[in-house]
């Protein structure tokens, strides 16, 4: 008796949402369960449990106006400190009233394809891409992904151009694309974009008048010293059409407590989104452990130091270790994932290989990596690790890659 809505929802969850779960509820540890998964298929950030104690431990008690009902997009003291928080850096400050807050950075991505598009409307996506996007703008607004497809033989390199093809290659195909996003820092690639490409793409939007969601989740993961401009000092005349998108999942390691952000200048937006986070508000004792930690400057300047410094020991490690097993992979300059060549791999060099060498490494050696297909790759046998843990645990993955690929 589901309707329309219920039965495109009704197919079960993704694989790759599949193989976590069953990864996580076995998951390895060197002496309890030295048989169980390595999961390297979630983008979690598992270098910060030790900082984050510290600052829970030391957390205010709740008062009980947090046992209420507070505003629909996050309590004003908590995004004041969130304005304040994402302004260093900035050429001017941010507005409080410009924060919305909600469930997660993939709430407010769903509540702005409902906001913005109409159903059967598209948005340009450079692919390879967050596999989670497509859930996010189909499963309730109905808002078709479009891949503008990169390619590996010349490093993924993002063009204005590329993006012209694959919007006119939408038209044809009858999709109207009403709006760009963009990830940056890159997931999977972990590719930081230069500020030239950035004004490329915001006058490529403006040419033809498409919305801009900006993706900056992996923020303050950057581990090496490329140049990283906020897109909010990029967009002098194209602010109401630009829409920034922040979550505490990646840079505070925080997965849990399901927070994200919009900034916004579109007051239209403001005024509407609203209705929808009444139905995704942010828990009050999650607002209160968020205002604790932006309020406390040099814990979170610490925080933020060492969560680059772990990054970078950590993909120093695992890509010394790939090294060693002789496998290729895309370098990166942020976030926490590690974009691994296994084409030569394959038994076959199609999607069908691809899946085929995925289980194997997954049954036979009980580690989960994520296929290239989920992120709309352009060419089989890519595959995403995360490798945020630590130098142990990175030990025993790349052990079990090396030994399933070399198995024959």
């Amino acid at each position: 008796m589901l309707s329309n809505r219920g039965r495109k929802n009704s197919a079960g969850s993704n694989p790759l949402v599949t193989s976590h779960f069953t990864a996580e509820a076995d998951p390895w540890h060197p002496q309890r369960n030295p048989e169980g998964y390595i999961n390297m298929g979630t983008a979690e950030n598992g270098l910060l449990y030790d900082l984050l104690k510290v600052k829970f431990d030391r957390t205010a008690a709740i008062p009980e106006q947090l046992t209420h009902y507070t505003d629909m997009r996050g309590n004003h003291e908590l995004r004041k400190a969130f304005a304040e928080f994402y302004s260093r850096g900035l050429n001017s400050r941010i507005d409080a009233d410009r924060v919305v807050f909600s469930t997660g950075s993939s709430a407010i991505l769903d509540q702005l394809a409902h906001l913005l598009f109409e159903p059967g409307d598209g948005i340009l996506i450079p692919a390879p891409y967050y596999a989670g996007f497509d859930h996010d703008f189909r499963a309730r607004a109905d808002v078709t992904p479009v891949p503008a497809y990169l390619s590996g033989a010349d490093g993924y390199k993002l063009t204005v151009e590329i993006l012209d093809e694959n919007l006119s290659r939408a038209s044809e195909d009858g999709i109207h694309v009403k709006g760009i996003l963009i990830t940056n820092p890159n997931n999977p690639l972990g590719d930081v974009y230069p500020p030239s490409l950035v004004l490329d793409i915001i006058e490529f939007a403006k040419s033809r008048q498409l919305i801009v969601i900006w993706d900056e989740i992996y923020r303050h993961s950057i581990f090496s010293d490329v140049p990283f401009t906020p897109i909010l000092n990029l967009i002098e005349g194209y602010e109401e059409h630009v829409y920034v998108v922040y979550g505490f999942a990646k840079d505070f390691g925080l997965s849990g407590f399901k927070a994200g952000a919009l900034i916004t200048a579109n007051n239209d937006v403001l005024k509407a989104i609203p209705q929808l986070t009444y139905f995704a508000c942010l828990s009050t004792s999650v607002q209160h452990l968020l205002h604790e930690m932006l309020t406390d400057y040099n814990w979170l300047q610490n925080l933020q130091e060492e969560n680059r410094r772990r990054i970078a020991q950590a993909y120093h490690t695992f890509t010394g270790l790939l090294d060693e097993f002789g496998i290729p992979y895309h370098p990166a300059n942020a976030g926490f994932f590690l974009w691994i060549n296994l084409r030569s791999r394959l038994e076959s060099s199609n999607r069908e290989g691809e899946m085929q060498l995925f289980r194997k490494l997954f049954d036979t050696g009980k580690i989960n990596l994520s296929p290239g297909a989920g992120f709309h790759s352009l060419e089989a046998g890519w595959y995403r690790a995360c490798y945020a843990r630590s130098d142990e645990y990175l030990a025993e993955a790349a052990s079990r890659i090396g030994s399933v690929i070399n198995s024959g």
